[in-house]
């Protein structure tokens, strides 16, 4: 599977990532940098410093990754998983027809034998696989004669010498050629959902988590450490460490 993203789109995505966690804690939990210690010293620092240098951080990194992930969308091409998605769900719908009628000369196989076969004579064994084949009764069947060495002798059973043969046969064959528009709508429906849910995989993977996500909680961590936003009540829906041991 192709990375929607390049490396450096990628670095700057986790980037982006660890200064909006940052910027949320600080918000939620009330922290700030008050002093550094320095070789037995104490720097002090405004309180706003920590949240100025956050500010510049998200401010940095989310410009960048907008910047790089729309040129790296803008350059995505296709992954050979969604080309055989697409390709293959037209040529499945087209190729339904031969689909359903080779179901239909497989259960008709399996009525007539080990008696009867069905002829494979060359004049029709093109056309076995379509609807209109069996729809309008131009199969037709061989009588099976073993010899007893394990070779068997066909001899074919014409239509208008035996049609009480043929007769239960032609009823079966009908009720299962009733059955191709239900068959074609319930075919049809499982290969747009499986065409759907391919789209909407590569849709939510290279759309949502790579991008709209990152880019998101940047704006979100951005107005929240300016203030504009309040987190403290996230610290009620959290245990403490007490708790957990």
């Amino acid at each position: 599977m192709a990375d929607p993203l390049s490396t450096a789109t990628r670095a700057t995505k986790r980037n982006l990532l660890i200064a909006s966690v940052l910027a949320i804690s600080a918000n939620a939990f009330n922290i700030s940098i008050d002093k550094i210690p320095l070789a037995g010293l104490s720097v002090n620092f405004d309180d706003r410093l920590f949240a100025f240098l956050l500010v510049l951080t998200l401010g940095y990194f989310l410009c960048t990754f907008v910047l790089y992930y729309t040129i790296d969308i803008k350059n995505l091409e296709a992954t050979k998983h969604q080309t055989d998605t697409e390709t293959g769900y037209k040529e499945k719908l087209e190729d339904f027809d031969f689909i359903y009628a080779e179901r239909i000369r497989k259960r008709l196989i399996k009525l007539i034998r080990p008696t009867f076969d069905i002829s494979s004579d060359h004049d029709v064994y093109g056309n076995r696989n379509r609807i209109s084949y069996f729809s309008q009764h131009k199969y037709v069947v061989t009588h099976i004669v073993p010899d007893g060495l394990g070779v068997r002798k066909e001899t074919a059973v014409a239509r208008a010498s035996e049609p009480a043969l043929y007769e239960p046969w032609d009823k079966q064959v009908d009720a299962w050629v009733a059955r191709y528009p239900a068959a074609w709508r319930w075919f049809y429906r499982k290969r747009r959902s499986m065409l759907y849910g391919t789209r909407a995989m590569y849709f939510a993977r290279n759309y949502f988590f790579d991008g709209m996500l990152p880019i998101a909680l940047g704006i979100f961590a951005l107005i929240a450490i300016l203030g504009h936003i309040d987190l403290h009540w996230i610290q009620r829906f959290l245990p403490s460490f007490k708790v957990l041991s």
